[in-house]
Order: structure tokens, then sequence, then C-alpha cells
């Protein structure tokens, strides 16, 4: 049982997809907290990247990411994939 049971460690990255801060709590740092969580998160289970997809004109999570060191990595059918290393 659990031979071929896949493991965190059989994963590089998360991908997380979609967060949304609504319009009155935003400036607040929540949008922060949530990386920042999601990133201990990852580390302790030893995984090596963290990364998004959004659109290509999505300039306010872009300026987000960019804060806590994501880069673009790759730009394809106007979206985008923003990544980080980390370890």
């Amino acid at each position: 049982m659990g031979k071929n049971k896949p493991t965190t460690n059989n994963y590089v990255f998360v991908l997380s997809s979609t967060f949304y801060v609504v319009p009155e709590h935003r400036g607040m740092g929540i949008a922060s907290q949530f990386i920042e969580t999601g990133e201990a998160w990852m580390r302790v289970k030893g995984l090596q990247k963290a990364r998004t997809y959004t659109a290509e004109d999505n300039e306010k999570l872009h300026r987000l990411m960019f804060r806590h060191g994501y880069e673009i990595e790759l730009r394809k059918n106007d979206m985008v994939s923003l990544v980080k290393e980390l370890i």
C-alpha cells in the first residue's frame, strides 16, 4: 500500500491559481500575508518553486508578485507564468 502513492517530495512547485482581496480590505497587507504564509508552508514541505498564472495585463498582481521576488518565466496566449525559487 502506498508504494506508488505521490508524496509532497515528488513535486517541485506549487501552483497558486487565484486569490482576491475585496476592495475595502486592500492596502492592509492581506495579499502579502497570503503569499508569505503560502511560501512558508511550501518550504516546510520541501517544495522548490512557487508559481502563479495570470493575464498578461494584470499589472496589479504582477507588481505584487515582483515585490515578493517573483519573475516572469513564460508568456503565452495573453497569459504569464510568474515563478519564484524557494530554496
